[in-house]
């Protein structure tokens, strides 16, 4: 295949002790047929030797890297610690506009064209970019856990935990999420307009990341360092710490839209919504205490919340009038970027998705009993045997209503299709057949 099948089985074969000359290409110094073979050109095999690496194949890798110095050969680094990490920004080898800090680098393929390093560093030796610690406040991820890794973690927790691992699993593939991590997709959508739906999924639950610098570590929300200037390549990521939401009291949705709704397609629109709420003795109703409100790749450079909204929603009940408010408050602050394709659909979809959260909060937002009638058929029903919706008056929901008349009958009436008994009993193909 094009991944190169020769060189491959050719190394292979040259540690064979019944290796064919012919089939492996050494035998180059002379035609099959001719009395004067010059074998002392040929590799030596001995029984009792112990396998090495070919020195013919040695030859040719050091023919190959004649003249390249070792500082622009070796473009790979492991470090295996923080400190060794440090000391390599430090030396003279490291340049930020040729060296890319890397864990699987899955990244380069959303920007391929801004993948032109010379260097790598890859950080997945270091300990303490690995660790998961669980405690009563939450749970600690390290940078470099792949997003399966963190989903596992996740679907064994709280409802709110397993919520966000239930959001994970939507993103990218399988292949992907195995090999990509948390910190890699929070780091890229800090640094890049990356549309992520895990950066929208851990601002709505109040993740903080832990940072390190050129002087000193930082602990910060997510949405100061979402809101920071684009980092530099000296600064690392360390770890996330998603707190518990382990109350009663607390109710937690996602929702994401794209052209495969399973996963494996970057969304038009992803939101995560948090509150909590408590009952109101007098009305009846659920009082929203505090809410989060987290919307992402809309159109921006990074999720974003939708502050006005929450300070709006804070403790009011989720009744049909302000419901009304908050969605005309959520029109003016999703504000698609100028080039964004299809704003006024993105949009559209914020409102939904927002929509449908408080109308979940909110126990007079009835839903109109759905009449059972065949697809395609007219059943007639009285406007009064479908429940009112108590929206005071305010347009939260509507119905259509089909007239049907004669006047061009019998188009619009279904009607049988000439041949149909014949074809379903199987006489008609017989007779295609007798033919």
């Amino acid at each position: 295949r094009c991944t190169g099948y020769r060189p491959i089985i050719d190394a292979c074969k040259s540690f064979a002790t019944d290796v064919d000359l012919e089939d492996l290409g050494l035998n180059s110094f002379w035609k099959k047929g001719i009395d004067h073979a010059d074998v002392g050109k040929l590799p030596g095999y001995s029984s009792g030797a112990v396998c090495t690496f070919p020195e013919f194949l040695k030859a040719e890798i050091e023919g190959q890297t004649n003249g390249v110095s070792a500082a622009t050969y070796d473009g790979w680094c492991r470090p295996k610690s923080i400190q060794e990490l440090r000391n390599l920004f430090d030396s003279n080898w490291f340049d930020e506009n040729s060296v890319k800090i890397v864990a699987s680098n899955t990244g380069a393929g959303v920007y391929k064209d801004q993948d032109l390093y010379e260097k790598y560093i890859d950080i997945k030796g270091i300990p303490e970019l690995s660790v998961i610690n669980r405690s009563n406040k939450g749970v600690e991820i390290g940078a470099a856990v792949s997003i399966s890794k963190a989903i596992e973690v996740f679907s064994d927790g709280t409802p709110v935990f397993r919520k966000i691992a239930g959001h994970l699993s939507k993103v990218a593939s399988p292949f992907i999420r195995n090999t990509a991590t948390i910190g890699g997709n929070v780091i890229m959508s800090q640094r890049l307009p990356f549309a992520s739906d895990i950066v929208t999924v851990l601002l709505a639950v109040g993740s903080t990341v832990t940072i390190q610098t050129a002087s000193k570590m930082l602990c910060l929300t997510l949405e100061e360092f979402l809101e920071q200037p684009p980092c530099d390549a000296k600064t690392i990521l360390l770890t996330i710490f998603v707190p518990d939401w382990g109350s009663d009291s607390v109710i937690f949705e996602t929702s994401r839209a794209a052209p495969r709704p399973f996963g494996n397609a970057v969304s038009y629109v992803n939101s995560a919504f948090l509150a909590r709420t408590s009952g109101d003795a007098a009305s009846g109703e659920l009082l929203i205490e505090d809410i989060c409100l987290a919307f992402g790749a809309y159109g921006v450079d990074h999720a974003t919340r939708a502050r006005k909204v929450e300070e709006f929603l804070k403790g009011k009940p989720a009744s049909a009038p302000v419901i009304l408010e908050a969605v005309q408050l959520l029109k003016d602050v999703i504000s698609p970027s100028e080039g964004t394709t299809h704003p006024e659909y993105r949009v559209s979809l914020a409102v939904s998705f927002l929509f449908s959260f408080l109308s979940s909060l909110s126990s007079n937002l009835n839903e109109p009993a759905k009449s059972i009638a065949p697809n395609g058929s007219c059943a007639k029903s009285s406007p009064e045997k479908h429940d009112e919706v108590a929206s005071d008056g305010l347009p939260i929901r509507s119905r259509q209503e089909l007239v049907f008349n004669d006047e061009y009958e019998p188009v619009g009436k279904p009607i049988t299709k000439a041949g149909a008994e014949l074809q379903a009993s199987g006489i008609l193909l017989n007779s295609y057949f007798s033919i």
